[in-house]
């Protein structure tokens, strides 16, 4: 995925919100963990008798760089927020080249994921996040907070676009949500739509006209009869 790490943070106190909206011209890369013997108060997961459970904590970065790596084929690169450094004149004196680390899916493996994930946002939970004139791939996700059972949810949304060649993602997560129901995925991926309205013509990602989606339509149709 060609992205760089430019990241804009939008905090909605009304909704609880921190919304994380990652986007542009580079490589997004995510990074590591950190260490995985800590331990964060509060979200220990019990033992239950008879089953093994294994407690998985990640920053943004991580998910982000997940998102990215489906996105450009499977490629992890080494973190990085910086494209390039300009002087007072506006003359770049400095390059920050993206720097691949490894391959962590085939592309083949990319490709059928994205599908996945364009039909999330056609077809499934993500419908929200289905702007006119680009090609939204995304997946929601809605995770119950310990203890079990006190109607306190973590909401998400993570989406690119577009399709074929993505340019920008996108990355929102609610915390608790400013509602009697919680446990609704739709809070994130709205807000992430209208992030995304607003970034894809700033970034001059271009709509998908219809002439260009009935072109494509008459391509396949061609190459199937």
């Amino acid at each position: 995925m060609r992205l760089d790490m430019i990241s804009r943070r939008r905090f909605l106190k009304s909704a609880g919100v921190a919304a994380l909206a990652v986007a542009a011209a580079g490589v997004l890369a995510g990074c590591d963990g950190g260490d995985s013997s800590s331990k964060v108060p509060g979200t220990e997961v019990p033992d239950v008798p008879g089953t093994t459970s294994k407690q998985v904590k990640i920053i943004f970065a991580d998910v982000d760089n997940g998102g990215a790596g489906i996105g450009n084929g499977g490629d992890y690169y080494e973190p990085h927020v910086v494209k390039q450094i300009q002087n007072e004149n506006g003359n770049v004196i400095e390059t920050k080249n993206p720097v691949l680390v490894k391959r962590t899916i085939s592309q083949e493996t990319s490709t059928m994921v994205k599908d996945y994930m364009r039909g999330v946002v056609e077809n499934g939970s993500g419908k929200k996040a289905n702007l006119e004139g680009y090609e939204v791939g995304g997946k929601t996700g809605t995770a119950e907070k310990l203890p079990r059972d006190n109607g306190k949810y973590l909401v998400s949304f993570i989406g690119y676009a577009p399709q074929e060649n993505p340019q920008v993602m996108v990355y929102v997560v609610i915390d608790e949500p400013n509602s009697a129901v919680q446990a609704n995925s739709g809070y994130a991926t709205q807000l992430a739509s209208q992030i995304m309205t607003d970034i894809f013509p700033y970034l001059g990602i271009e709509k998908k006209t219809d002439s260009a989606s009935n072109t494509d339509t008459q391509t396949t149709q061609t190459a199937q009869q």
